[in-house]
C-alpha cells in the first residue's frame, strides 16, 4: 500500500492532488533543463557516484543544449561541476516548486522533490533505496513518464533507516541513471562500459 493510501486510510481524509505555491528563483536560463537533487537530509539517500553519471550525461545534454540545475540540500552535496547549476541550501519549498515547474525532467532519490516533479506530471527518474517503490512511488505521475530505479538488494529487505552501514543507493549504476534520463529525453545513449565493481 502507497503511504498516502495508509495515510488517507487512517486519517479518513480524501486523496487529493497537492498545490504548493510557486515562488520566484532566479536561474539564468528559463527552458530546456533537467533538475538532479544530488544531495539529502537523510545518509541512506545520499548517491555517491553522481560525477561519473555526470561525464557521461553532460557530452549527450550539450549536444542537445540541455542544462543541470542541482536542487536538494547542502548537506551531502559533493557535485562541483562548472556545466551545473547549483540552488542546494538556498531554494525553500516554494522555490523547489518553481524551479521544477519550469524543468523538462527531475533525477534523484525518492524525496520531496520527487513528489513536487509528481504533482507536476514531470518526467522523473526517481531511486529507491531504503523503501519499496511500492509504498513511496510518484503517485500523481503518469506512469509512462516515470522510471523507478531500485538498488541490488542482494537477498536484504528494505532499512527504512536513515543510516545504513553501505548505503544500498549507491549499487545503482551509474551508466543506468545516465541510461534512464536519456531515455526519458528521447535522446539515444550510446556507452561502451558497464560498471562491474565500484
Amino acid at each position: 500500500m502507497h503511504l498516502i493510501e495508509s495515510y488517507a486510510l487512517n486519517s479518513g481524509a480524501k486523496i487529493d492532488k497537492p498545490y504548493i505555491y510557486d515562488k520566484f528563483f532566479p536561474l539564468s536560463f528559463e527552458n530546456d533543463f533537467i533538475v538532479i537533487q544530488p544531495s539529502s537530509e537523510l545518509k541512506s539517500k545520499r548517491y555517491k557516484y553522481w560525477n561519473e553519471v555526470l561525464n557521461i550525461l553532460i557530452p549527450k545534454l550539450k549536444e542537445n543544449d540541455i542544462k543541470i540545475v542541482l536542487v536538494g540540500p547542502q548537506k551531502g552535496m559533493a557535485i562541483n561541476n562548472p556545466y551545473c547549476y547549483t540552488t542546494c541550501g538556498q531554494a525553500n519549498p516554494n522555490q523547489l516548486s518553481y524551479i521544477i515547474e519550469k524543468s523538462t525532467l527531475y533525477v534523484g532519490p525518492d524525496s520531496l522533490a520527487s513528489h513536487i516533479a509528481s504533482s507536476e506530471n514531470k518526467k522523473m527518474v526517481v531511486m529507491f533505496s531504503i523503501t519499496t517503490p511500492s509504498s513511496c512511488e510518484p503517485y500523481w505521475s503518469d506512469e509512462n513518464k516515470v522510471i523507478s530505479l531500485i538498488p541490488d538488494m542482494k537477498g536484504d529487505k528494505y532499512s527504512y533507516s536513515s543510516n545504513e552501514i553501505s548505503n544500498k543507493i549507491d549499487t545503482i549504476n551509474p551508466e543506468k541513471i545516465a541510461e534512464s534520463v536519456l531515455s526519458l529525453l528521447g535522446i539515444e545513449f550510446e556507452y561502451d562500459f558497464e560498471t562491474v565493481h565500484i
